[in-house]
């Protein structure tokens, strides 16, 4: 990746005491205010390690991997003016290329995903004989998988490095909050895993979150640079020259389908639910009030079983 030209340091101002260190919030809010790709370029330099190895454990072949890749950062680029938690822009990340990588897998051609297969063989069926500290793209599916408050600390604190206080800072919870959800998401991961036939113990896990950090390739300049500049055509709705694969591209775009779909789903979930209390109610009431109606005509039309104990009776006896 190209270092940051002065040019860059004139459109992403920091704050003071920033120690010249951009945020993800001040990045976001650049890009998405002024479709700066100076900022968002030093987003795929900081995030882009992680993106780029997730996909590759799960795709196997660079190509494919390049493309979610790059698939990944024009959601970002798309949804930048919309992400609810700047500080955990690394999960959310996370969170996308997973499913996107898998949606990739999913896609290619029988020829394709034999090849992979092969090539992905060993780590799945004898992790410990190919490489001992890596459960292979398995660990990446059930780790996407965890409930989001498990699978924040856990990117944090073993794909991003962060100490538990940072991650608790990030996060807003306490630090014991935040070595609980850690223990325990290991130990869902743990379960799920054995779950699948694979043995993993708690410190082989560990080693491969830890490990997975560690062998995260830097991006080449190259593919960095084509995604930053494809990022602000994407997300202007344009294509230009430097536009990535018309993979990543068909990849970005079912991405943001499928929210879009998740969301009206949710919507006529919502609008389904208030229906039929609203039903519910109306019936209700129609029975109350047919009940009243009755029991108004019943004393109307026999007052003296309304009232057995009038003066006048109890004369008359």
């Amino acid at each position: 990746m190209a270092e940051a030209s002065p040019r860059t340091v004139d459109r992403c101002p920091v704050d003071a005491g920033a120690a010249e260190i951009p945020t993800d919030a001040h990045l976001l809010q650049r890009f998405a205010a002024h479709r700066d790709e100076a900022a968002f370029a030093i987003l795929v330099e900081r995030h882009g390690p992680l993106v780029l190895s997730v996909c590759r454990r799960v795709l196997g072949i660079v190509q494919d991997a390049e493309d979610a890749f790059q698939a990944t950062f024009l959601v970002l680029a798309r949804k930048a003016g919309a992400i609810q938690e700047p500080g955990l822009l690394g999960n959310w990340l996370y969170g996308v290329a997973s499913r996107i990588a898998r949606k990739a897998r999913a896609g290619v051609s029988k020829r394709q995903m034999h090849e992979k297969q092969v090539r992905l063989l060993p780590s799945l069926q004898a992790p410990a004989a190919a490489e001992p500290n890596d459960l292979g793209p398995v660990l990446d599916e059930e780790l996407a998988r965890l409930p989001e408050k498990y699978r924040a600390a856990l990117v944090l604190c073993y794909l991003e490095g962060k100490t538990n206080e940072e991650a608790a800072r990030l996060l807003r919870w306490p630090t014991g909050t935040v070595k609980g959800r850690l223990a325990r998401a290991r130990e869902l991961l743990r379960s799920r895993l054995v779950r699948r036939g694979l043995q993993a113990s708690a410190l082989l896990l560990a080693a491969s979150l830890t490990g997975a950090r560690a062998r995260a390739g830097q991006v080449s300049a190259a593919l960095a640079q084509t995604t930053a500049r494809a990022g602000v055509g994407f997300a202007e709705g344009r294509a230009g020259a430097d536009a990535p694969s018309r993979r990543a591209v068909w990849l970005a775009q079912y991405f943001l389908r499928s929210l879009r779909r998740a969301r009206a789903v949710g919507l006529l979930l919502v609008l389904t639910v208030f229906a039929v209390g609203a039903a519910t109610w109306l019936v209700g009431s129609g029975a109350i009030g047919r009940e009243w109606t009755a029991a108004g005509a019943a004393g109307c039309c026999h007052p003296a079983a309304a009232d057995t104990s009038s003066p006048d009776g109890d004369a008359g006896r």
